[in-house]
Parts: structure tokens; C-alpha cells; sequence
């Protein structure tokens, strides 16, 4: 009987991750979301989507004071470099672009993941466009196999797509409270899909249970749900909305 295909994943892993430190570094690490906590980005239609592929480094807006929050986070007072990446659900097509833009805001960066979306453009796939929580623990999940084991994450995101929840998860995974066929349920509950589901558990097998994140920053668009983002937070020690 001949095997049945593998479902190609939708991560596109920096093509060289680095990590500027020892493994037995015991810091800080920053990840942080692009579009909507780092870039002013508009992707509520398929037109957004289009129009924010062809735009040039140039044409593309950091939110005030995001890049000199990650040029200070990025080396502490002792000079340290910190490791610091993003997790971007753009495709890797804008990878030159968004190198450029960094570079013109003066940002570094280890490591960037992007999310193959052009190959969700394909008939029977188009539906994994906007589903970002299975993609984002992917990514969060390799990454932190690739971490020094004593590395500590502090998380920046936003509520315009599923941060809160995926970072929640994240945490959960981490220490140990999400593992199983009891992930799976609740990522095929939370509309992620199942192969991806599967993949993220049995990914999360090979990571030693630690403490959670240390913390997690959110950008609030959204004010009216509140409420809502708070509960999703409440098994992150320390989250804070901005």
C-alpha cells in the first residue's frame, strides 16, 4: 500500500537561526508578532492582502515608538545582546522587504518565521488563510527547541488576530497543563486544523515542562472586548494591555 502524502506545513523557519548567546544563557528572550504590533498593516479583506503584498519597505509604518522599545530591548544595560525574533503571518515572498524595513528602523533580529500563505491560496485550502493560532504555536514551538533551556520569553502581540489565545496555549504548553489528546481537542474546538492540531502535540512531547512565558505585552485595537481578552490572560502571571 503506497503511503499516504504528508499535508505540506504552512512554516517557513528562518532559513538561519541564530541565537547570539551561550547555552548557557539564562536571559531575556523577545518574540514578538509583526502586522498590527510592529506594522501598521490592513488585511481585513483579500484586497488588504494583495495591496500589502507589492508594498516597498518604504511605503511600510511602524507603530510610534515600537522600534526604539526593540533597539532598548535588544542590548539591556550591560550591553548583552538579547535574542529577539519575530513570528510573522506574512509570506515568505515579503522576507527582502521586511529585512529592509528592519534595517531602516535600525531593528535586529535573530530570526524570522513567515506562514506560506501563498500556498493557501490554492483550491481546498484557501479556508487556513486567517487560521493563525495552529501556525503561531508552531513556530513557537520550534523556536523554543532551538532556545538556550534556560532562555525565558516575553511575548508582544496584538488582539486584532489570536495572540492572546495562542500565547495562553503556549504558556499551558509549556508548563505542562495543555498536553495530549487533550491539546488536540481544544485546538480542533479553537478552529485549528486537525493535522496541524496533531503535529502541535506531538511536537510539544519534546519540550521539557518549564515555567510559562514570563510575560506577555497585547496591543489593544479592539477596546470593546476587554473583558473577554482579560479572562483568555488570566493563566499568564503577567500580562499586560497597551
Amino acid at each position: 500500500m503506497a503511503a499516504r502524502p504528508r499535508r505540506p506545513e504552512i512554516l517557513v523557519p528562518p532559513p538561519e537561526l541564530t541565537c547570539p548567546v551561550e547555552e548557557e544563557y539564562a536571559g531575556p528572550v523577545f518574540v514578538w508578532d509583526l502586522d498590527k504590533t510592529y506594522l501598521q498593516t490592513d488585511y481585513d479583506t483579500l484586497r488588504d492582502l494583495v495591496r500589502t503584498a507589492f508594498e516597498r519597505a518604504r511605503d511600510k509604518l511602524a507603530y510610534p515608538g515600537v522600534a526604539t522599545l526593540m533597539r532598548a530591548l535588544r542590548r539591556g544595560p550591560s550591553g548583552q545582546i538579547h535574542p529577539t525574533y519575530f513570528v510573522s503571518a506574512s509570506p515568505p515572498q515579503l522576507r527582502d522587504v521586511i529585512h529592509e524595513k528592519l534595517a531602516m528602523d535600525g531593528v535586529e533580529v535573530d530570526g524570522i518565521y513567515f506562514k506560506d500563505n501563498l500556498r493557501n491560496l490554492r483550491p481546498g485550502r484557501t479556508e487556513r488563510l486567517r487560521e493563525q493560532i495552529g501556525y503561531k504555536l508552531l513556530a513557537l514551538l520550534h523556536l523554543r527547541q532551538r532556545l538556550p533551556a534556560a532562555g525565558v520569553e516575553t511575548l508582544f502581540g496584538d488582539d486584532a488576530e489570536t495572540d492572546p489565545r495562542a500565547y495562553t496555549l503556549y504558556s499551558g504548553i509549556l508548563e505542562g497543563r495543555q498536553r495530549g489528546t487533550g491539546l488536540v481537542r481544544e485546538l480542533t474546538g479553537r478552529g485549528v486544523f486537525r493535522d496541524e492540531a496533531v503535529r502541535i502535540a506531538w511536537r510539544s512531547r519534546r519540550v521539557p515542562p518549564r515555567d510559562g512565558v514570563r510575560s506577555v505585552y497585547i496591543q489593544v485595537h479592539r477596546t470593546t472586548e476587554l473583558d473577554s481578552l482579560l479572562r483568555i490572560l488570566c493563566h499568564i502571571k503577567k500580562h499586560f494591555l497597551l
